[in-house]
C-alpha cells in the first residue's frame, strides 16, 4: 500500500528531474571541484531557457505528480484508520480521552506550607 504512489511516480516521471538539475545539485559544490561551482550561472541560464520553452508541455507530467501526491494523502488517512480498527477504536479518540481523564493544568495550586 505504502509503496504504489512510489511506483507509480518512478513510473511515470521517467528521470525527468534528474536530466533538468543534474549538475545542479549543491553536493558538487561541497567537495573540492569548483570547477562546476563557477559554470553554475549558465547552466542556470540554460535551464530558464528550457523552462520557458517548453512552459506548457509538461501538464501530463503536473498532473501525475498531483495524482500520486493525492495517492499519498489517501496512504495516510488509511493508516490512521486501519490503525484505529487494528487497535480496536481507541487511537482516533485516544487523545481527547487521555486529556479528559488528567486534571485541568490552568487550576491554582495549593501550597499546603
Amino acid at each position: 500500500m505504502f509503496y504504489v504512489p512510489h511506483w507509480f511516480w518512478k513510473r511515470w516521471e521517467g528521470g525527468l528531474f534528474k536530466q533538468i538539475i543534474q549538475d545542479l545539485s549543491i553536493r558538487k559544490y561541497l567537495g573540492g571541484n569548483l570547477k562546476n561551482y563557477f559554470n553554475r550561472k549558465d547552466m542556470i541560464k540554460t535551464l530558464s531557457k528550457y523552462v520557458s520553452r517548453t512552459m506548457n508541455g509538461h501538464k501530463m507530467w503536473a498532473y501525475r505528480f498531483s495524482f500520486c501526491e493525492l495517492l499519498n494523502l489517501g496512504v495516510v488517512v488509511a493508516t490512521l484508520f486501519f490503525t484505529d480498527w487494528f487497535l480496536g477504536g481507541e487511537f482516533l479518540t485516544y487523545g481527547t480521552s487521555v486529556s479528559s481523564a488528567s486534571p485541568p493544568l490552568l487550576t491554582p495550586h495549593v501550597n499546603s506550607l
